[in-house]
């Protein structure tokens, strides 16, 4: 039983967002995920020990075009992970992973900063739908 963080930078598709293409106009987007992980490690055959794992959490974003900043959150229903820990020299490992995540959002929260006011309206997400994450990674730890 464990804990999970993760953060990604999102790229702005600079060919949809003709702003973005300005000097002046800053674009970013983000996503963040914390929650809860169960972790089963197989019989180890040593020096590789396979694991699987579910999780669940809660999720933010946010997408930012020059004077706007959309937020969205939710829950992150399923996270599921296999991987395999391979231990290295001094109690290193390098654990190589694979995972799929399903998530909802709840949530919206649009600013927009005109002159010196910011106008903000803060939404539930009518529609329900489903996203999903793809994820291969390497989690490293120490083990003394």
């Amino acid at each position: 039983l464990g804990g999970y963080f993760q953060y990604g930078f999102g790229f702005v598709n600079e060919d949809r967002q003709d702003l973005c293409r300005s000097a002046d106009v800053d674009c970013s987007a983000s996503d963040t995920r914390l929650g809860l992980m169960f972790r089963y490690h197989f019989a180890p055959a040593w020096p590789l020990a396979p694991w699987a794992a579910y999780g669940f959490g809660y999720e933010w974003g946010g997408f930012s075009v020059g004077d706007t900043d959309s937020d969205w959150s939710g829950f992150e229903l399923m996270n599921l992970q296999v991987g395999a820990d391979y231990a290295l020299p001094h109690g290193l490992v390098i654990a190589p992973f694979l995972s799929f995540s399903l998530g909802q959002f709840r949530s919206v929260t649009t600013a927009t900063r005109l002159g010196g006011a910011t106008f903000t309206v803060d939404e539930d997400v009518e529609s329900h739908s489903f996203h999903e994450w793809i994820l291969i990674g390497v989690r490293f730890a120490f083990r003394p």
